[in-house]
C-alpha cells in the first residue's frame, strides 16, 4: 500500500531531521512542519479514496457503473428501481446492515431485478474510521451476514463509509475476501437539492470520461428526479452502462 512507502519515507526524514539539524535554533520549528506535513499527508490519504493510500478500491468500470448508498431505503429505493427497470439499466447498492434488517422486502427485490449487493457496513457509524481493526472487521462481518442470510449470497464488494479509510482497514482486508470499491464521480446528491444541476454535473463528468464509477444514494429525493434525465440522456447517446461484476475480476458474492 501506498502508506507503507509515505511512512518509510517520513521516518528516514524524521531520522535525518534529528541527527542533522538537533542542534540549530530552528530545530523545533522543523519538527513541528514536519509533523504538520505528515499530518496532512495521512489526513490526505484517510479522506480522499480514490489516492489508494490505505487500500486499493476500484475506481474504474467497463462502462459507466451506477451505484447507490445507504439503503435501502423505503420511500426511495422503490422508485430508483422502478427507473432503473423502465431503462434496463443494472446497477450496485451498497447496503447498510442495519437498514436491511428493517427492510428485508426491498433487498430481495434489488436482488430479484437483477441488481448487485455490496456490503456498506452494519453500522455506518461515524466514527468507524476509528474503530479498531477487530472491531471493523465485526462491523462489516455482521451486514455481510444478515445480507446473506436475506438473498442467501454473501457480498464480496465493500464500500468504506464516507469514503473514509484508515490503516485498521488495510488490517481487516488482509483477514477477509473483501473487494473495497470507490468512485470516479461523486454527485453530491446528499447536497444539492436542484434536479436539474445533478443531472447536469453527472452528464458532464460522463462526457470526460465514460468509464466512470458513479455514486449516488438511494436515500435522496433529489436522486430520483435527476436519474431519469441522466438515463434518458445517456440512453440516447448509445453511452454503455455497464454492470460492476463487469468491471471487477473478483466474484461479486462468496
Amino acid at each position: 500500500m501506498k502508506f507503507r512507502i509515505a511512512f518509510f519515507i517520513f521516518n528516514i526524514i524524521g531520522i535525518y531531521l534529528c541527527v542533522s539539524y538537533w542542534s540549530i535554533p530552528s530545530f523545533w520549528f522543523l519538527i513541528i512542519t514536519y509533523i504538520l506535513l505528515f499530518g496532512a499527508l495521512v489526513s490526505l490519504g484517510s479522506y480522499f479514496i480514490g489516492l489508494n493510500f490505505f487500500v486499493r478500491s476500484e475506481q474504474k468500470g467497463a462502462g459507466i457503473v451506477f451505484t447507490f448508498d445507504d439503503g435501502p431505503a423505503p420511500e426511495f429505493t422503490p422508485q430508483i428501481l422502478d427507473i432503473l427497470k423502465k431503462y434496463n439499466v443494472k446497477a450496485i447498492f451498497f447496503i447498510i446492515g442495519k437498514e436491511a434488517e428493517k427492510h428485508p422486502e426491498l433487498l430481495k427485490r434489488i436482488d430479484a431485478e437483477g441488481h448487485l449487493i455490496g456490503n456498506h457496513s452494519y453500522s455506518h457509524s461515524n466514527f468507524i474510521p476509528f474503530f479498531r481493526a477487530k472491531k471493523l472487521q465485526n462491523d462489516f462481518e455482521k451486514s455481510r451476514t444478515i445480507i446473506g442470510g436475506i438473498i442467501n449470497k454473501k457480498p464480496n464488494y465493500i464500500r468504506p463509509p464516507f469514503g473514509v479509510t484508515s490503516p485498521r482497514y488495510t488490517k481487516m482486508m488482509r483477514k477477509v475476501n473483501f473487494v473495497s470499491v470507490g468512485w470516479s464521480f461523486r454527485s453530491y446528491d446528499t447536497t444539492e437539492n436542484d434536479a436539474a444541476v445533478l443531472a447536469r454535473k453527472t452528464l458532464q463528468a460522463i462526457a470526460k470520461n465514460d468509464k466512470a464509477i458513479l455514486l449516488f444514494h438511494d436515500t435522496m429525493e433529489v436522486t430520483v428526479k435527476a436519474l431519469p434525465k441522466i438515463l434518458e440522456k445517456l440512453k440516447s447517446n448509445g453511452t454503455e452502462i455497464a454492470s460492476l461484476s463487469a468491471s471487477i475480476k473478483t466474484l461479486p458474492y462468496e
